[in-house]
C-alpha cells in the first residue's frame, strides 16, 4: 500500500492506516456515503483578490506556512484579511474564502494533522473523492452569513443530495445511499444548524430520505468557557500560561487589543459561547451541576473579577464580594455591551443561548434561525427509522472550566456609579495570572474541570447521555449512542514516557488529537460501512452523575 500524501507532501506512514488496513483484510468496505465537517481553524483560508497589486492571490492566510510568514512579515496585511468588519462581511478591497476538497482540512501545517489520519483509513477501505467529500467553509462567519455570503448550507445539502445520487447509480439500495456525516468540534454545531435549516426550508422529508447517521466528534454542542475568554479579552489558558517574557513577545507581534478586535469580528467563534445559561453552568451562589468533588460553589460564575479562587473555598461566598461576576446568561450581553469602540457586535442577535421553558418555545425555535445551534431551544428533527447519533469524544484532561480577572482602572479615571461594574466600554479586563490554587485546579487565574482539554465534559456528554435522551429534545426517539475515550498512560512506558508530547498518540483523548485515535476511527469505519454492532454506549467519566444534577424547566416532555 502506497503512502498517503497531501498537498503538503507531507507522509503518513503505513503504521497510520491502522486501523483501517486491518479492517479492510477482515472484510469491512464501503457502504455509506461521507461528508466531513471540519471545526473553527481547520480550513484554510485562501486570497481572492483581485486587485494587480495583491502579492497573496490564491496563497493562505490560514492553514499553511504563508499565514506565518505573513503574520511575522506584514501583521497590518494579514489583519485586514482576516478580520470582518462591523457586518461580519469582507471588509472593502478584501476577499478570503474557505480552500475546497479533502486537502482544505487534512493539514492545518506541514506535518500538523487534522483530518488527514481519517480521510487515509477511509481510503483504505474503498473510500475516495467520489464517496468522501469535505464540506469546508470559512469558519469566521456567523451561520447566518456562512448561507448569505457563501450559500454554504445549500451547498452542503446538494454535495449530499449528489453523494446519494452516485450511490444510487453505482448499486447502491435507497438505504446503503443514505449519507453518514461525521463532524468535529464546531462543525458538530456546523450540522446542527444545518439539519433545523433544512427542515425550516424543506421538512422533515429531506432528512429521513438523504441521512444515515451522524457521528459527532468532540462536538462543542453546549458551547465552550475558552470561546467566553476569548471574546472577553483575547486570553485563554494556552496565552494566560505563558512566561513573561513569552507574553511580552505575543503581546508585541499581537497585541491583547489586536486579538480581542479580531475574535469577535468573528461571528464563528460566536457560535460556541455557553448554551443553557445558569440550569447548565451554574450561577455565582450555588454549585454547577459539573461541581461533584466541592464543599464550596465555585463553577457557576464563568468569570469572577476581583476575587481569586480561595475566596469560594474558605469563606461564605455570599459575603464574598467580587466586583462582579459574568456567567453563561450575561457573559454575551456583557462582551456585547463592552466592546472596546462601543459599537454593537453584529453577531449578538444571530444566536440564542438561553434554554427553552415552554412548549411554545420549542415548538417556535424550528422557525428561529437564532436557536438552531442551541439543542436545548430547538428539538430534533424526524429521521429516518434507522438514523442513529454516536457520540465519540474524549475525558480526563484538564479543561477550562472559569476565569479569574482584573480590572484594571481606565486611564481616563471613570468609574461606574456603583464603584463595581465598569461603563460601556472602559472594561479593560485580563486574566489575573497572579491567581493559583491547587485545591481548585487553578493555574494563572484558569481553573479547570474534566474535559478533552477544550471542551468541558458537561457539552461534551450532556446532550448525547442524557439531553438527547428526553422527548422534549429528541421527540421521535432518535437512538444516541456515547462512545468515550480515555488515555492509558500504561501505553507510554519506558523512553516514550520521558519524551515531550507534541502531539496524542494512538489513544490520545485529546480535543484535536482524538482525530488521529485508533478506537475512535475503527468506530468510524465500522458506522460507515455499517458493521457497527459493537458500537454501542462506553462511559468512563462522571456525565450521569453531572446529568442528574441539571435541573430543567418541568412539563416540556
Amino acid at each position: 500500500m502506497l503512502p498517503f500524501r497531501s498537498r503538503e507532501n507531507a507522509d503518513i506512514e503505513y503504521g497510520d492506516f491502522l486501523p483501517g488496513a486491518r479492517l479492510a483484510r477482515e472484510g469491512l468496505q464501503v457502504k455509506h456515503p461521507v461528508v466531513l465537517i471540519p471545526g473553527i481553524v481547520s480550513t484554510g483560508l485562501e486570497v481572492w483578490n483581485t486587485a494587480p497589486e495583491t502579492k497573496f492571490f490564491r496563497k493562505r492566510m490560514w492553514g499553511t506556512l504563508d499565514q506565518i510568514k505573513a503574520l511575522l512579515l506584514n501583521k497590518d496585511c494579514w489583519m485586514q484579511h482576516m478580520m470582518l468588519d462591523e457586518n461580519g462581511k469582507d471588509p472593502v478591497g478584501v476577499k478570503l474564502r474557505a480552500a475546497q476538497g479533502l486537502d482544505s482540512a487534512d493539514f492545518l501545517f506541514p506535518g500538523f494533522w487534522v483530518w488527514a489520519k481519517i480521510i487515509a483509513n477511509l481510503g483504505s477501505i474503498g473510500y475516495d473523492s467520489n464517496n468522501m467529500h469535505l464540506a469546508a467553509y470559512d469558519w469566521r462567519l456567523s451561520f447566518k452569513n456562512l448561507e448569505l455570503r457563501d450559500l454554504y448550507f445549500t451547498k452542503l445539502k446538494s454535495t449530499i443530495e449528489i453523494a446519494y445520487k452516485h450511490a444510487i447509480m453505482n448499486g447502491g439500495d435507497e438505504n446503503a445511499a443514505k449519507v453518514m456525516i461525521a463532524s468535529h468540534s464546531m462543525g458538530s454545531t456546523v450540522f446542527l444548524y444545518f439539519i433545523n435549516w433544512i427542515r425550516a426550508q424543506h421538512g422533515d422529508e429531506w432528512n429521513a430520505k438523504y441521512l444515515a447517521g451522524w457521528i459527532n466528534i468532540a462536538g462543542t454542542l453546549l458551547g465552550v468557557p475558552k470561546a467566553a475568554a476569548t471574546l472577553l479579552s483575547g486570553e485563554m489558558r494556552d496565552t494566560a500560561q505563558l512566561n513573561a517574557a513569552a507574553t511580552s513577545l505575543l503581546d508585541y507581534f499581537f497585541s491583547r487589543e489586536q486579538r480581542v478586535k479580531l475574535f469577535r469580528s468573528w461571528g464563528g467563534m460566536a457560535s460556541m459561547l455557553p448554551y443553557g445559561g445558569e440550569a447548565l453552568w451554574g450561577n455565582a451562589f450555588s454549585f454547577a451541576p459539573d461541581e461533584l468533588h466541592s464543599d464550596k460553589p465555585s463553577f457557576g460564575a464563568m468569570v469572577d473579577v476581583g476575587s481569586s479562587p480561595t475566596d469560594s473555598r474558605t469563606s461564605d461566598s455570599k459575603s464574598s464580594k467580587p466586583k462582579f461576576h459574568l456567567t453563561a446568561s450575561n457573559m454575551t450581553a456583557f462582551i456585547d455591551h463592552h466592546s472596546k469602540d462601543g459599537t454593537e457586535l453584529y453577531w449578538s442577535d444571530d444566536y440564542s443561548y438561553g434554554i427553552a421553558k415552554t412548549k411554545e418555545q420549542l415548538q417556535d425555535s424550528k422557525k428561529d434561525s437564532r436557536a438552531w445551534t442551541n439543542p436545548l431551544l430547538t428539538p430534533l428533527p424526524k429521521f429516518g427509522k434507522n438514523f442513529k447519533i454516536v457520540c465519540l469524544y474524549g475525558t480526563g484532561l484538564q479543561t477550562e472550566r472559569k476565569y479569574f480577572y482584573k480590572l484594571e482602572t481606565p486611564s481616563d479615571g471613570t468609574r461606574s456609579n456603583n464603584d463595581t461594574f465598569p461603563e460601556e466600554g472602559n472594561a479593560d479586563m485580563h486574566i489575573d495570572q497572579s491567581q493559583s490554587d491547587a485545591a481548585s485546579n487553578t493555574v494563572y487565574g484558569v481553573q479547570t474541570t474534566d474535559g478533552d482539554g477544550t471542551v468541558p465534559l458537561l457539552s461534551l456528554g450532556y446532550m448525547c447521555q442524557h439531553g438527547w435522551k428526553q422527548k422534549r429534545y429528541n421527540p421521535e426517539g432518535v437512538t444516541v449512542i456515547t462512545r468515550e475515550t480515555r488515555e492509558d498512560p500504561s501505553r507510554r512506558s519506558g523512553i516514550l514516557n520521558s519524551l515531550p508530547k507534541v502531539r496524542g498518540g494512538p489513544d490520545s483523548p485529546d480535543h484535536v488529537d482524538i482525530l488521529g485515535n485508533y478506537e475512535l476511527t475503527e468506530d468510524i469505519l465500522r458506522l460507515v460501512s455499517g458493521q457497527d454492532e459493537n458500537v454501542v454506549d462506553r462511559i468512563y467519566s462522571e456525565i450521569d452523575k453531572i446529568s442528574e444534577r441539571v435541573v430543567l424547566p418541568p412539563h416540556l416532555d
